[in-house]
């Protein structure tokens, strides 16, 4: 639920990718959807946030291509809410 929730905010909200949370890189979201189930051909479990990126950055897409970068950060915020052990 956590997943599709920061999955949809993202979309309504900026669609915007960066470059290590520094810069606006020359990329938008072509396609964003959850996993409904696991295939292990591609190595995605079901409730994964899948995400399409068209790159127009030569740079850019050839540190893709060599492994630099391998996935996305939303560079989200989270709350910590103490719980009480169970004893």
């Amino acid at each position: 639920q956590d997943i599709e929730k920061a999955a949809h905010e993202f979309l309504l909200r900026s669609r915007v990718v960066g470059k290590q949370h520094e810069f606006k890189a020359q990329a938008g979201v072509v396609e964003s959807y959850i996993a409904p189930k696991d295939d292990p051909e591609l190595n995605i479990k079901k409730g994964t946030w899948v995400m399409v990126v068209k790159i127009s950055d030569d740079e850019l897409w050839e540190s893709v291509k060599n492994g630099e970068f391998t996935g996305f950060s939303i560079g989200g915020k989270g709350v910590r809410t103490p719980i009480e052990p169970n004893v």
